[in-house]
């Protein structure tokens, strides 16, 4: 590949063996501690078809310096250790994987889940405290309706 272009990574991963490869899986590790069980690994299988895809500079690149599988496995398993989730996303991990071959730099992106809690009557709240707090009211109102001498039964 000759051109600057950024190719379509989503395009190559779901067609690996077109491009010269294929994907393998194996474990992942941080600090001895296992991050993932099953991380994507490209394992080349026609050079030419390879070469092709990924150019004669970045495969004298992986042939002269850090290896392919080294690096590969250096992006996943960063990402998987700073995001647990990531693990479970086959699919990104693959993409991780393809960028990081092809040179692409992304911006790093953090994620924010808002957590809502729900309350007895099915309404959100932003905190447990809240949540725990209209609860309790929610019981003791309900309490005072039955107390209501007009909910008794004779």
């Amino acid at each position: 590949m000759t051109d600057t272009n950024t190719p379509d990574l989503a395009a190559i991963a779901d067609a690996p063996e077109a491009h010269g490869f294929q994907w393998t899986y194996g474990p992942l590790e941080k600090h001895d501690i296992q991050v993932v069980a099953a991380a994507p690994h490209v394992n080349v299988t026609d050079i030419v078809k390879f070469r092709d895809t990924f150019g004669d500079d970045r495969v004298k690149a992986w042939l002269n310096g850090t290896a392919l599988r080294v690096e590969t496995q250096r992006v996943n398993r960063d990402a998987c250790y700073d995001n647990r989730s990531f693990a479970r996303d086959d699919k990104g991990m693959k993409l991780l994987v393809l960028s990081t071959m092809f040179g692409v730099r992304s911006k790093r992106v953090t994620v924010v889940h808002e957590r809502k809690y729900l309350a007895d009557d099915d309404t959100e709240w932003n905190t447990k405290d809240e949540c725990a707090a209209y609860n309790r009211m929610l019981h003791e109102a309900n309490a005072r309706i039955e107390a209501a001498p007009e909910n008794q039964q004779a």
